[in-house]
């Protein structure tokens, strides 16, 4: 298993840095965890194919999360050669947006893939702000074949088959995704690979906490990378600025 950190920065690429994206390299497979702007220049950078991208996870529809999505969908493209569909997965809202940068720009994928969606709960989108039960809904793209919604269950956790050994549950504690509450290091136990975004400094700490992001010196954080470091040693992290 290999991780490769395509962009570790916030809010909008630099030139040293670009922003969320991490691939997963496994075997014979690769799977992305975000796609923000330039990601694909970083992916042309490493070793990495991009016709072995298999499934791509949006955590959330920030742009710095989701606008490299596209365009690396049409790299992927490419590659003619795959008989196994990309599999997409994110919040309710990303396959309206794919589906429209795709058509717009009447991008054909040489392709199939399925975009599944993880159906947010109200606290996560406040109703003022934008009414999560009646997202517009969009016909297919040529080259898509329908997904799914998934729902979460009692507990917060939204259940995705992966085809993996289930490992441990790592709940949010607030609806947002926010650590702020979490009180051990029960998370990242029996994990082998723990990674953390920790978005802004110390002294930004209230601001974290009213976003919902994180500073390294908060408890619930030094709680977390001390329980990976009883697998992995010496932990290393990279703050998103």
């Amino acid at each position: 298993m290999e991780l490769t950190f395509l962009g570790t920065a916030s809010a909008y690429p630099t030139p040293s840095r670009c922003v969320s994206c991490t691939a997963l390299r496994y075997k014979d497979w690769v799977w992305l965890f975000d796609c923000g702007e330039g990601s694909q220049i970083q992916l042309m950078k490493s070793s990495l194919k991009p016709g072995k991208i298999s499934k791509i996870f949006i955590t959330h529809l920030h742009g710095d999360h989701a606008f490299g999505l596209p365009g690396l969908m049409c790299t992927i493209s490419q590659n003619n050669q795959r008989s196994e569909p990309v599999e997409v997965y994110g919040p309710v809202g990303l396959r309206n947006f794919l589906q429209v940068s795709l058509g717009v720009s009447r991008a054909e994928m040489g392709f199939t893939f399925v975009v599944h969606e993880l159906q947010p709960i109200p606290e996560q989108l406040p109703p003022e702000l934008w009414d999560i039960d009646k997202v517009e809904q969009c016909s297919l793209h040529p080259n898509e074949t329908p997904g799914t919604i998934i729902h979460c269950n009692k507990d917060l956790i939204w259940t995705v088959q992966l085809g993996v050994p289930p490992g441990p549950l790592i709940r949010s504690a607030e609806a947002g995704g926010n650590c702020h509450k979490l009180e051990s290091g029960d998370q990242a136990r029996g994990a082998d690979v723990l990674v953390h975004e920790v978005t802004l400094e110390n002294a930004l700490e209230q601001t974290c906490i009213e976003k919902g992001h994180s500073t390294p010196k908060e408890q619930s954080v030094r709680k977390l990378l001390a329980e990976a470091e009883e697998v992995l040693g010496p932990v290393l992290y990279a703050q998103r600025t």
